[in-house]
Parts: C-alpha cells; sequence; structure tokens
C-alpha cells in the first residue's frame, strides 16, 4: 500500500487529500499503485484529479466500489472504467463534469449497483448512457441540470431515484420500474410537469408520500 493511503481492512486503500495541487503523472501513479490488483474498495475522493484516464485504473481490475468524489474531475476518458467489469458501486458526486458524459463510458459495468452523478455540472446525458446497468438499483443525480433521463435498460428494477433539484421537463413513466417499497426524490413542482406520476400497489412512494392516480386509472 503507498505510504499516503491507509488501509482499514487488507482490500480497502484510502487514499484522501494526497493530491491538493496537482494529479500525478501516469507513470507516477502506476508506481505507487504496482500490485493492487487485490484491492476491492478505492477510496480517492478529495483530490485533484481533473481527468481521469483508463491507465489510472489498470492496477484496479477487480475493484467492487469506487470513490472519486470532490476531485475536481471535469473529463473522464470513454475508456476510463473498461477494465473494472465487477464494479458495484461507483461515486462521482461534486465534480465539475463536462456538460455531458462518453454514451460507453458505464458499458462494461453490468453489475454496478449503485451511481451517483450528483451535484456535478452535467447538462445533458446520451439516450444510451444507462442502457448496459442491468443491476443498477440506486441512482443519484441530485442537483444534475439535465431536463431528460436517458433509457433504462429493460428489466431493470430501480429502488431508490435521487432527483432533487433536477430540472427534468420530461420523463417517460413507462420505461422505468421500481423495486418493491422503492422512493423516489424528485423537485418539488415535478408532478405539476409530470402527471403520469402514480403509486403502486407495491407502496412507492414519491419524496416520502403516495402521489399521483394509480396507473389503472389513466
Amino acid at each position: 500500500i503507498p505510504v499516503f493511503c491507509a488501509s482499514p481492512t487488507a482490500d480497502t486503500w484510502v487514499c484522501r487529500d494526497i493530491v491538493p495541487s496537482g494529479a500525478p503523472s501516469d507513470s507516477q501513479w502506476l508506481s505507487w499503485t504496482l500490485n493492487a490488483s487485490h484491492v476491492l474498495h478505492l477510496d480517492i475522493g478529495r483530490n485533484n484529479f481533473r481527468s481521469l484516464n483508463r491507465l489510472l485504473f489498470q492496477p484496479f481490475a477487480n475493484l467492487q466500489s469506487l470513490f472519486i468524489n470532490d476531485c475536481k474531475v471535469e473529463d473522464i476518458e470513454k475508456d476510463t472504467f473498461h477494465g473494472m467489469v465487477g464494479l458495484q458501486k461507483l461515486i462521482l458526486s461534486n465534480n465539475p463534469l463536462n456538460e455531458s458524459m462518453p454514451e460507453n463510458l458505464l458499458r462494461h459495468q453490468s453489475k454496478l449497483v449503485e451511481l451517483s452523478l450528483a451535484m456535478s455540472s452535467i447538462l445533458y446525458l446520451e439516450p444510451m448512457f444507462f442502457s448496459n446497468l442491468t443491476s443498477l438499483r440506486i441512482l443519484d443525480l441530485t442537483g444534475v441540470s439535465i431536463t431528460q433521463l436517458p433509457t433504462f435498460p429493460p428489466g431493470i428494477q430501480l429502488h431508490t431515484l435521487l432527483l432533487r433539484d433536477v430540472p427534468l421537463q420530461y420523463l417517460d413513466g413507462t420505461s422505468i420500474s421500481f423495486s418493491f417499497d422503492a422512493t423516489v426524490f424528485l423537485a418539488d413542482d415535478t408532478f405539476a410537469e409530470c402527471p403520469w406520476l402514480f403509486c403502486t400497489s407495491r407502496a412507492l412512494r414519491f419524496n416520502g408520500a403516495c402521489y399521483g392516480k394509480p396507473l389503472n386509472a389513466f
């Protein structure tokens, strides 16, 4: 383990606040993280990684959870997460990300259960951005300035969808399925713009309460 990281457990590295002013070069990072294939959980939050690429995570092929929050990340190359097919949790919140993300950025992450892009600068997500996230259960888009959600993969069963302060103008309810006792947090005025929103017999809760008409009422 690098001297600047903590290791609460044998398979976890916490490397926060190690790069306050400038990110290391690719060669430096690779030398620091040599023999990191045993690491399952990596937290590199609060660093100054302004861009992310495949080399940065090449040593971490077996990662299950990755925290890159509060890192000043602006650009993410399309192959950044290419080798991490077992990734289950990805936290990218509080980064000044580019206005849009590469459409195939998460094409290999079919096991991803939780994704957070909260409080980022994204204005648009490509229509197929979520298309391969068949295991997704928790999605946090709080504070993201998108006006329309991408298409969700068939059979997805979301449990938590966080859309606080998201200026949605269109939301296709037929494209989203929720698990039992799911909760959806939306902007306060979403119901006026999306009258299709409904509560099912499975006790789907919007903002902690049940709103709208049952689906069979339409």
